[in-house]
């Protein structure tokens, strides 16, 4: 997974976690945002600059019929998948912020979509 800074000025990336999630609905708490894990080493990252996150590699079958980026209909059954994390930095300022993220991977258009979820979208 890639991040980008799409900002104007540089930031330090302290932290960039991101997780896989295989369910029919987002749970109404982000369990990314109840759980602590460790910052990284500092990265200074300058404007426009793009960085990758290690997610690590997933398999499952869904009654031996998912079929993620293949050809065909999912099994009706078949849970959703989502993209959920968050990216902890300091601005050029040295202001400390975290910005949260969901995504669903649209089955239809084979790609990631931004969801529509206050609690996996937002920055503070």
């Amino acid at each position: 997974m890639l991040i980008a800074n799409t900002g104007t000025t540089k930031a330090t990336l302290i932290k960039a976690h991101a997780e896989w999630l295989f369910a029919k609905h987002l749970p109404m708490e982000n369990p990314v945002s109840k759980v602590h894990h460790p910052d990284q080493d500092p990265a200074v990252m300058g404007a426009g600059a793009i960085r990758t996150i290690n997610m690590g590699e997933f398999s499952f079958d869904f009654d031996g019929h998912l079929t993620i980026f293949g050809e065909g209909e999912p099994h009706p059954r078949a849970p959703k998948i989502f993209v959920i994390g968050y990216v902890k930095y300091k601005d050029d300022l040295g202001i400390l912020r975290r910005t949260y993220f969901g995504r669903q991977f649209d089955r239809v258009k084979r790609r990631f979509i931004e969801v529509d979820h206050p609690a996996y979208e937002y920055a503070d």
